[in-house]
């Protein structure tokens, strides 16, 4: 073997590993980035998540039936709003295991027509 074959397979393998150097660099560097665009859409998902369970909260609160209840009665002592259909407060009714369910009794307004 002279000097110059020898000295070309080490610029070869020179040559070789620093390919595959640059290619383990860049395939680390889009990992980086992949990781990056993974963690700011998975904070974008936990934020709308919060945010629709704000907006199911404030439902929950707007909805009960209690509440709905006892602000329809105070919208009939007033005497507004005739045409509403009446809501009645909750009855205790009980499913088939026997858990209380809270329920809602609709009825219809006696006067129908408008004042």
């Amino acid at each position: 073997m002279d000097g110059s074959s020898v000295m070309l397979k080490i610029l070869t393998c020179l040559i070789t590993f620093l390919l595959i150097g640059a290619t383990l660099f860049g395939l680390r560097r889009q990992e980086w980035e992949f990781t990056r665009e993974t963690t700011q859409i998975f904070q974008n998902v936990r934020l709308c998540q919060q945010t629709l369970w704000d907006q199911q909260t404030k439902i929950a609160q707007d909805t009960n039936p209690i509440i709905l209840g006892q602000k329809i009665q105070n919208i009939q002592g007033t005497g507004s709003d005739a045409t509403m259909p009446i809501v009645g407060l909750p009855q205790q009714v009980t499913n088939a295991n026997g858990q209380v369910v809270p329920s809602v009794v609709m009825q219809t307004p006696v006067d129908t027509e408008p004042p």
